[in-house]
């Protein structure tokens, strides 16, 4: 198959796959009464939404990636991972799970992919292991902290995605480069109908778990580590450079403020953003904007080579950690009014 055929299929299959499934997802849900039902506090939407479009993400992702992602026992740890990931979230959206049930999950999936020989490529294994299964858990949680207001997740994982798909064509790895356009092209197909006032469907933790895992995935894999080494971390950084900051940001906030970290919260950049932006749209444009800007700097300094992703990377922290500090004055606290058409937890 020519080059330009797999992208544009693993872009274009997912779109239109997630287009289909949706309205299938909404049918199921409301005979099903898979809702999530407004319940005051954090749950602000005013009537009850359906759930399952994670399921019709992942479809579609899957779907792509076994037709345009090369062999499939090559890309078999990452659908089986997502895959398994979406049936946890979902049930955790029906019945609700434990949160060290969705840590251990994480890790397991961190795991099974160093085991497939997607990792940091660190001398020592036991190090090795460690920092993959961190990465996912910190991505896979990262995503499902960010799916607290309509079009946020599916934004950023698109963007991101597209990062990813960008560095990977310019290093030569099309399948990857496929397998990242197809996560971009489900995501803009939710978003379709996740981004209407009301919304029509939310993606819930079977969408943004596995998601986040897939972001995890793919940014592990684009950045050559015989070549970077180390460094290939920082770039990977660069590549999901929202997530993290938002995740890094939630976690310094509650514990400054003596809240633990898996209580429900308005910490997140979504909700800061409240105080200047009041339209969830705007909002969305922002974030998106913050990491497409991200994105770019990596896609150009992996290209560039290993010092200048060193350079960009140390900056990038430290716009980083100047960005945590701004964001914990009182100027920037979270607002906690409730507006029912634009927040959602």
């Amino acid at each position: 198959m020519a080059d330009e055929a797999r992208l544009v299929g693993a872009f274009v299959l997912p779109l239109c796959v997630v287009w289909v499934l949706i309205p299938v997802a909404i049918a199921v849900a409301a005979r099903t009464d898979f809702y999530d039902h407004p319940a005051g506090g954090y749950k602000s939407h005013r009537t009850p939404t359906p759930y399952l479009g994670g399921a019709a993400v992942v479809a579609g992702f899957l779907a792509a990636v076994m037709i345009f992602g090369g062999e499939l026992s090559e890309s078999l740890p990452i659908v089986a991972c997502v895959a398994a990931l979406s049936i946890l979230g979902t049930v955790d959206d029906r019945v609700g799970t434990r949160p060290i049930h969705r840590i251990l999950a994480g890790a397991v999936a961190g795991a099974a992919l160093w085991s497939a020989g997607v990792s940091w490529g660190l001398d020592s294994e036991l190090a090795d292991l460690a920092l993959t299964v961190l990465w996912t858990l910190a991505l896979t949680n990262a995503f499902n902290i960010l799916d607290n207001m309509d079009g946020v997740v599916g934004t950023l994982a698109a963007v991101c995605a597209v990062g990813i798909s960008a560095s990977a064509y310019l290093t030569g790895d099309v399948l990857l480069s496929a397998s990242a356009l197809a996560l971009c092209g489900a995501c803009l197909g939710f978003l379709r109908y996740n981004l209407t006032r009301p919304a029509r469907i939310f993606l819930g933790d079977g969408g943004s778990m596995p998601i986040g895992f897939a972001v995890a995935a793919l940014s592990m894999s684009v950045v050559p580590t015989e070549s970077f080494g180390w460094p290939a971390l920082l770039g990977a950084g660069m590549l999901v450079g929202v997530p993290i900051l938002d995740t890094l940001q939630v976690i310094i906030s509650r514990t400054r403020r003596g809240i633990p970290l898996t209580q429900p919260g308005r910490e997140s950049l979504s909700y800061r953003l409240q105080r200047r932006f009041r339209s969830v749209r705007h909002i969305v444009v922002v974030l998106g904007a913050l990491q497409a800007a991200s994105s770019l700097l990596a896609v150009v300094t992996i290209e560039l080579g290993r010092g200048a992703v060193i350079a960009a990377g140390t900056g990038s922290l430290l716009v980083g950690v100047i960005l945590i500090a701004i964001l914990e004055t009182p100027a920037w606290a979270p607002d906690t009014s409730e507006r029912p058409e634009q927040v959602r937890v």
